[in-house]
């Protein structure tokens, strides 16, 4: 996988199973790095071209940022308009006598409801199936509130509902001890996700990373 932004002078090559730390010492730079990949992730334009073997990656579908791990959100509008959709296909599937059956409850307690009122009423009476899990408000349950158990849920769940390929984190090796961040590698790996670290400074190198150094005269440096 190739991540490249001529304009910053980053070039990354990484294979399967790597792990590509960035580290990125001019501030402007780094700011601007972390500024680009998140726009284009919200579906905005940017330089930076992120691709596989076969073809470029699509940065708002495939791709998530963590910039603060204590802010990651489990019922991202994301993580739910995607579970909602894949619920609603599967209960279309597999459930639709009982979807039917409900639909026809649920117009008939209407019905009983518009009765009661001295004037008219009108509504919609296809109901998809997206509609019932919004209206119970159907959300992810977090099982750990342990901070290293969370970032490694938190990767399964987007691997698993939003098929996401790419994970950046911002600055991860500052909150993470060696053996805490071999465990994230594990997790990522299990789930075919291309883990892309993006750090301000150089820390100590652990199995499986390649590390790439823009400098503060944006050179590049392999360590």
């Amino acid at each position: 996988m190739k991540l490249v932004n001529p304009r910053m002078n980053i070039f990354c090559d990484v294979k399967e199973n790597e792990i590509q730390v960035l580290v990125i010492e001019n501030p402007k730079i780094f700011v601007s790095a972390i500024s680009e990949i998140k726009n284009l992730i919200d579906g905005n334009n940017g330089e930076f071209i992120l691709s596989d073997d076969l073809s470029e990656i699509e940065w708002k579908k495939s791709v998530e940022i963590i910039i603060d791990p204590w802010l990651i959100d489990f019922n991202s509008k994301r993580i739910k308009s995607t579970m909602y959709k894949t619920l609603a296909e599967i209960a279309n599937e597999n459930l639709y006598l009982k979807y039917n059956s409900l639909k026809t409850e649920l117009i008939s307690y209407m019905e009983e409801a518009i009765l009661s009122v001295p004037y008219g009423l009108e509504y919609n009476t296809e109901i998809e199936e997206s509609a019932l899990f919004k209206f119970l408000d159907l959300r992810v349950q977090i099982s750990d509130e342990n901070f290293i158990t969370r970032i490694i849920e938190y990767i399964n769940i987007i691997a698993s509902i939003c098929f996401v390929k790419v994970l950046f984190f911002v600055n991860i090796k500052s909150y993470l001890t060696s053996e805490e961040l071999m465990e994230i590698y594990k997790t990522a790996k299990y789930n075919k996700i291309q883990l892309f670290l993006i750090e301000n400074h150089v820390s100590n190198k652990i199995d499986d990373e390649i590390i790439t150094i823009i400098d503060k005269d944006n050179c590049i440096i392999e360590y």
